[in-house]
């Protein structure tokens, strides 16, 4: 999947890179090569974590990246999410976390002896 991306992407990039190429200074290209290494790494580390764990403990993780990019976004640009960003991600972090929590009580209610399953969720009174 990664593999088809990059490849798909390369082969979309090479009309408008025919028109609008610049060749890139030698900071540019260390600068360019930095970032293809870190990208490799990222996309190993990833498909590594799914291979070991598991996918619906691992997907709202992924989310994290809001996070980093808003705190490098400042940090390198001096740049602050506006309202609507913000409003965006809250609703990305209720949905997560949401989600996280049905996920637990689902698999803390199939795990229970079938005489106590459902009493954690809707307790009788």
């Amino acid at each position: 999947m990664v593999a088809y991306q990059g490849l798909i992407i390369g082969i979309l990039m090479i009309v408008p890179a025919w028109y609008w190429w610049i060749p890139p200074t030698w900071d540019e290209l260390k600068l360019i090569t930095l970032i293809g290494l870190l990208t490799v790494f990222a996309q190993w580390a990833m498909v590594h974590a799914y291979k070991v764990g598991e996918a619906s403990a691992l997907a709202p993780l992924d989310y994290i990246r809001l996070i980093f990019a808003t705190l490098l976004g400042f940090l390198l640009f001096g740049d602050l999410p506006d309202g609507q960003t913000i409003f965006g991600a809250a609703i990305i972090l209720a949905s997560t976390l949401y989600i996280m929590r049905r996920e637990a009580k689902l698999k803390r209610h199939k795990t229970l002896p079938p005489d106590r399953q459902g009493s954690d969720i809707n307790p009788s009174p």
